[in-house]
């Protein structure tokens, strides 16, 4: 892992992991955008994106991407629901690798256009809930997809 050298001294913080800092970061700046594209799963990630796009220059705002996905290990649930998670696995892979195929996605569709190479990706892996709530809880505008595994209740 990579650290943020620090010469420890009183007036600066101690080192702490470069990941940690740049994952805050991004964290930050997803939660306070006026549009926020939900993502999770690839098959809707671009339309999501072209929609949030939109609605940001629709309004003038600023737009962020983040990935949302259950991750049984990380989860708050019914222990049936975290076997379901565990078996669905086996058809889609693991957290990390469902994650690695938003973003994929993700930067397939910055590469689109020019303009987008700011636009960063945040993640939040563990209880569906929670995640969903932590990232949107100041955003004015969500876009999520509604069908399939990951329909509208």
């Amino acid at each position: 892992m990579n650290y943020v050298l620090s010469s420890g001294g009183p007036s600066r913080p101690p080192s702490q992991p470069a990941g940690v800092i740049f994952a805050d970061h991004v964290h930050e700046i997803t939660v306070h955008a006026d549009v926020l594209a939900l993502l999770p799963d690839p098959a809707t990630a671009r339309s999501c994106l072209d929609i949030a796009e939109d609605a940001a220059g629709a309004i003038n705002g600023t737009m962020a991407a983040a990935h949302v996905g259950a991750d049984p290990e990380r989860m708050i649930a019914a222990a049936e629901e975290i076997d379901l998670q565990l078996l669905r696995e086996h058809d889609e892979g693991s957290p990390s690798q469902r994650f690695e195929r938003v973003a994929r996605a993700f930067e397939d569709w910055k590469q689109d256009k020019p303009g987008r190479d700011r636009l960063l990706l945040d993640d939040c892996r563990g209880d569906l809930d929670r995640c969903v709530t932590t990232e949107c809880h100041e955003t004015a505008l969500v876009v999520a997809p509604c069908h399939g595994k990951h329909g509208c209740p």
